[in-house]
């Protein structure tokens, strides 16, 4: 299941073709992703998503991180409820002057 998850979170796919992919049905996918990555695959591929398009960002201008930024600070407070614009500048490594 991971090696599946990792070649093809990029991708624009549902969680039925995931799940096809690793040869389950939808729920038994749902239920052993729940209990691999300890999170709902819906979640864990935003949260891959996002991560992925942050890094995609950093090699552009400054505008596009900023406005990244944002993004993922709003994505990450909805997903956790918790982390701040600081905390995913620590995260990867990028200095607070942006």
């Amino acid at each position: 299941m991971s090696r599946v998850m990792e070649e093809n979170f990029a991708y624009n796919l549902n969680l039925e073709n995931y799940a096809e992919l690793c040869h389950m049905s939808l729920s038994a996918f749902k239920k052993n992703f729940k209990r691999y990555y300890n999170t709902p695959p819906a979640a864990w591929l935003l949260q891959r998503k996002l991560a992925l398009r942050f890094t995609s960002c950093l090699h552009q201008n400054e505008r596009s991180v900023k406005f990244l930024l944002n993004q993922a600070s709003k994505m990450y407070r909805t997903l956790s409820g918790c982390l701040s614009k600081n905390t995913i500048l620590l995260h990867y490594n990028i200095a607070s002057d942006i």
